[in-house]
């Protein structure tokens, strides 16, 4: 298990809430965390290198820029070719996201690429390409039809520790 200190749960949990366009943007969360601005950036480049966290990045709004069509493609690849059609399904730019996931017993599917992109055509474009290199026995494009919840993650609260579970119930 990753072990995390406390200053840098304070600093993933200041830079989870966005961090602002200025000619200095760790200034403002050093203040916060009380550390200077350096000792923010050199933690964040710790954090990186020691993979505990993936990068730091700017989050679009795509439908706003024009990518209307989402599509979560789905595909039957053999087991022992799974890994490698993965690889190559993230190798994609349209491809955010891409899991290898069990299949389930009335859902043959293993390997998961959620693709964006301008058209719906495009997105079938990318899955096409996609299966007939990993030779997927099928597949399907599940597009997206109304957005319910995009929200950032939020790891740790201000105290440092785990984030509370929002009192919400799932019955």
């Amino acid at each position: 298990m990753c072990k995390l200190t406390g200053l840098e749960k304070k600093i993933i949990f200041a830079i989870s809430r966005g961090i602002e366009i200025t000619a200095r943007p760790f200034e403002k969360i050093a203040r916060k965390v009380s550390v200077g601005e350096e000792t923010v950036i050199g933690t964040l480049e710790t954090l990186v290198n020691e993979k505990k966290i993936r990068r730091l990045c700017a989050v679009l709004r795509h439908r706003r820029l024009g990518y209307a069509a989402n599509a979560m493609c789905v595909f039957d690849v053999s087991d022992e070719n799974v890994d490698t059609a993965g690889e190559y399904a993230a190798s994609f730019p349209e491809v955010s996201h891409c899991y290898r996931r069990t299949r389930a017993e009335s859902w043959p599917y293993n390997l998961y690429a959620m693709v964006h992109s301008h058209t719906e055509a495009e997105c079938a474009a990318v899955a096409d390409k996609i299966a007939s290199r990993s030779a997927a026995a099928d597949y399907k494009l599940l597009y997206s039809v109304k957005e319910l919840k995009k929200e950032n993650m939020i790891y740790f609260n201000e105290t440092d520790s785990p984030a509370p579970d929002k009192d919400v119930s799932h019955e």
